[in-house]
């Protein structure tokens, strides 16, 4: 077993999750050449550049657990409230801003930084052990005051992606662990909003829980699916009052994007399903629009489009998304769903405030999906999903609604309940 050179530590492991706001480095895994009695570890043994230890303890494996036991991995849990915390920053001539507050550039809202772009993150950290440390041997491990840094780096959930290029857009694919060609599985696109406009194919992964959410374990072992999380460069923007015409470009890639994997793989082709907030949004919208039959059903959350256009998809399975303080979001949808019971949609109504327990929100959703209807319109009422020390304006409802959308199990369930 190697060991580095000045003590008994055998690796030290950066490890990042995925959290509603984004992917967070959120604890590092020190393993050493020996058990560790956890009963003597304090968080003041350790030190972690430009980083806060919020816990300390021992596992038989190197992850995080709720009960600890004696073994030879350290788990150092980090503060999320860290400067460095976040795996993406928006970076402009004044330098990098940490993702862990509203992203500063929504489609169609006001920007706060419009020469700032997106940037992910090196998952790297930098630790000492600075006193003594007691093996369950009785060995006294010294301290190593150098600091070292970390030899592996795991982002959980979002390494299990791999990530491609196609013509000029970069890509991510998330293949389920038990795929047989023998069998067909549902696919789900999810295009991220436009804040991670851009080349580098983890921004989709990065931003939030969209793509995420769908790979986890959890969603994969009730209903395993293909994920595709697309990144666009910014010449791709789309604003909802751009017309179909100027969404050709971008919608007729994602579908020659979808027929090449669907080559490649053995994907369902009545069971591809979408979903996107905000610039992802306004573009499923245009392509539920020009290629109403490719796709099952869609999640659209916080975007608009012209709701006369939007009208033709009257008798397809959408979940509308928003927040009532959302200032362009809101009052589209409103429009749209009108126009869709004009034609003769089936509506299923409700309000409900995201501040709830997941318990709550859960029920909500679960009922909500059982309604016999196949249009579902969910509005976040009363600023609630904005959290409670963020100030209250329409662009911090418009993009705490997406995190917010996708925690709900349920909605994320509905998908994969209707076929072609």
């Amino acid at each position: 077993m190697a060991v580095y050179q000045s003590g008994h530590i055998v690796s030290i492991t950066s490890v990042s999750e995925s959290f509603p706001h984004g992917q967070y480095l959120s604890y590092a895994v020190i393993e050493y050449d020996r058990n560790i009695a956890c009963k003597t570890l304090v968080p003041e043994l350790f030190y972690v550049a430009h980083r806060t230890i919020t816990a300390v303890y021992t596992n038989t494996e190197p992850k995080k657990t709720d009960h600890s036991i004696d073994g030879p991995f350290v788990i150092l849990e980090l503060s999320l409230q860290d400067a460095d915390a976040p795996m993406l920053f928006d970076e402009n001539e004044e330098g990098r801003v940490p993702r862990n507050s509203p992203p500063p550039i929504a489609a169609g809202m006001p920007s706060a930084a419009p020469d700032s772009h997106a940037v992910c993150a090196e998952n790297r950290l930098e630790i000492t052990q600075c006193g003594k440390i007691t093996a369950c041997d009785g060995t006294i491990l010294p301290p190593v005051r150098e600091r070292i840094a970390t030899c592996k780096s795991h982002n959980l959930i979002a390494d299990d992606f791999m990530q491609f290029t196609f013509e000029d857009i970069s890509y991510n694919l998330f293949v389920p662990a038990e795929y047989s060609e023998v069998k067909t599985y549902p696919m789900v696109l999810f295009i991220p909003d436009a804040s991670v406009l851009g080349t580098d194919p983890l921004l989709a992964l990065y931003q939030g829980n969209g793509a995420l959410s769908f790979a986890s374990s959890r969603d994969q072992a009730l209903h395993a699916s293909f994920v595709l999380a697309p990144v666009f460069p910014s010449s791709y923007k789309l604003k909802s009052d751009d017309g179909l015409q100027k969404a050709t470009k971008l919608i007729d890639k994602l579908i020659r994007l979808i027929d090449y994997i669907s080559g490649q793989y053995a994907i369902d082709q009545k069971r591809i399903y979408a979903t996107g907030q905000s610039f992802g949004c306004i573009a499923l919208c245009a392509l539920n629009i020009c290629y109403p039959k490719r796709i099952a059903a869609s999640i659209l959350v916080a975007g608009q489009w012209d709701a006369l256009e939007m009208s033709s998809l009257s008798n397809k399975e959408l979940w509308f998304i928003t927040s009532d303080g959302d200032a362009r979001a809101y009052p589209s949808m409103n429009a749209i769903i009108s126009e869709m019971e004009k034609k003769g949609a089936s509506v299923n109504r409700n309000i409900w405030n995201a501040k709830d327990s997941s318990e709550k929100l859960s029920s909500y959703a679960k009922a909500a999906a059982e309604d016999n209807c196949n249009i579902h319109y969910t509005i976040f009422e009363n600023n609630s999903v904005v959290p409670d020390k963020e100030e209250i304006n329409p662009i911090s409802n418009h993009v705490n609604t997406w995190p917010a959308a996708y925690a709900i199990d349920e909605i994320r369930d509905w998908l994969f309940t209707i076929t072609l």
